[in-house]
């Protein structure tokens, strides 16, 4: 059956960013400015309003999405309700395109409930002949494993086809393929080319973002901080939230432009905003800081929460932090072990050792010893300084200087100045280890360097320069 033809200048495609599916028009055409935009409107839903279903499904678009008209997911219900079934039995006579919008509801839920298995059906009818957002799509939802058992081989296929007719979106992702590595050789060279040609087709958003990222670690190109800082600006003005929580990492950090608190925080609160957790968690800590805005414990709970709940274990440790020292909050000894847990659990070391060190308040020194150690080999300088001085002295565990000597070490090459001055003693002493004076000079003079009076002192009674 020949398709009806909305008979306006422009049709309207969602390109929605990494995670969603991008529309499934029939057209590459993008509205790029608003020139007599009151107009087209008009002419669209007067089309629409005669029972045009091509002009209600794209005026039903405009509505779901808030592109060039206010969002109202009601309105565009009751204009997807109008053409749907007609593109329902289109479908079922074998339209490639009526197959990929039947997907694409399904895809989204947006008149039943979401149903991942029928949308993947029909977007393998709809690839299968060739429509290019519905080989976009199916390789978006074997990516996923959405619907379907994941398999990036079969997403990278799937994108490959769409990019072969000129997807910008299949770009993007199928050039973070080669970034990564994911179902392919990395090839940061031909990422970066994919990420351009997705910006200069579409002004992707997803990949200029990836385009500052290749940036900034020097990855297919020249490092260069200030081209990171340029792509994710770009990236972020257009509301790209992992652009916006990059850029603000840039202000806060100083790379690539001029260290400001306040931009920081106000590209992570707007990541935030829109649900991402580690942005959430950073708007967090801004808080409990008061760095680039005013200290409020309050709203840094809050953060906390929101990032506790997105997933962030981060944000479920610094809860225990606030609940364990009555911060914005009662104190609570319970609630604070049971975020800590919660974070330990997923591998987040401080929370493993602030957790040991609530054990051992609880004289549980089996389980306090446990995720000291655990804290300690994954890492974390606070627990193998706190395990050295345990074995020196045998708190908590029987005495062995040879242990301390091997967690000073590993937190002393860590930077710990306190544990660089008792290495150093270690190597004055022969304690744990033989005795070499060198070594204990360099360790000390290290610390002393390092602000360490204490070493400076160390040194001057051992009588060593």
């Amino acid at each position: 059956m020949q398709r009806l033809i909305l008979v306006i200048s422009f049709l309207f495609i969602l390109l929605a960013g990494k995670g969603q599916a991008i529309f499934p028009t029939d057209s590459t055409t993008a509205i790029k400015d608003t020139v007599d935009l009151a107009k087209k409107l008009d002419t669209l839903r007067s089309y629409a309003e005669r029972g045009n279903v091509l002009a209600q499904l794209y005026l039903g678009s405009l509505y779901y999405q808030g592109k060039f008209i206010k969002k109202d997911s009601v309105v565009a219900k009751e204009w997807f309700t109008r053409s749907f079934k007609w593109f329902e039995a289109l479908a079922e006579k074998g339209d490639p395109f009526a197959e990929s919008i039947v997907a694409y509801f399904l895809d989204k839920g947006i008149l039943t409930g979401k149903d991942d298995a029928r949308a993947v059906y029909w977007y393998e009818k709809a690839a299968a002949k060739g429509n290019a957002h519905a080989q976009f799509n199916l390789g978006w939802k074997y990516e996923q494993g959405e619907g379907v058992k994941r398999d990036v081989l079969r997403a990278r296929e799937w994108y490959e086809k769409a990019v072969e007719k000129g997807v910008a979106a299949a770009k993007t992702n199928l050039g973070w393929f080669y970034y990564s590595g994911t179902g392919v050789e990395k090839d940061y060279i031909k990422a970066v080319n994919l990420f351009r040609e997705a910006i200069v087709q579409s002004s992707d958003p997803r990949a200029a973002n990836n385009l500052g990222w290749s940036y900034y670690e020097g990855n297919g190109v020249a490092q260069d901080y200030k081209q990171a800082v340029y792509w994710f600006t770009k990236s972020a003005e257009k509301g790209d939230h992992l652009a916006q929580y990059n850029l603000a990492r840039c202000y806060a950090t100083g790379r690539g432009a001029t260290k400001n608190e306040q931009l920081a925080f106000e590209w992570f609160s707007r990541a935030a905003t829109q649900g991402y957790a580690e942005a959430q968690t950073m708007t967090g800590l801004k808080y409990l800081y008061g760095h680039g805005t005013g200290k409020d414990l309050i709203k840094a709970k809050e953060w906390f929460t929101q990032g506790d709940a997105a997933g962030d274990l981060r944000s479920s440790y610094y809860l225990g932090i606030l609940y364990e020292l009555g911060m914005g909050v009662d104190i609570n000894k319970k609630k604070a072990v049971e975020y800590f847990k919660k974070a330990a659990d997923g591998g987040v070391s401080d929370a493993e050792f602030r957790l040991s060190l609530s054990y051992f308040a609880a004289d549980d020194n089996k389980q306090g010893l446990f995720w000291l150690k655990t804290a300690a080999a994954n890492g974390n300088v606070n627990a193998q300084e706190h395990l050295g001085n345990s074995y020196q002295v045998g708190y908590k565990v029987e005495q062995d200087y040879k242990q301390a000597f091997e967690w000073f070490k590993k937190a002393a090459q860590q930077g710990s100045l306190k544990s660089q001055h008792s290495l150093g003693l270690c190597y004055a002493n022969g304690r744990g280890v033989k005795k070499d004076i060198r070594q204990a000079v360099y360790w000390l003079k290290k610390a002393c360097a390092g602000g360490l009076k204490t070493s400076c002192d160390s040194m001057n009674a051992l009588g060593l320069k």
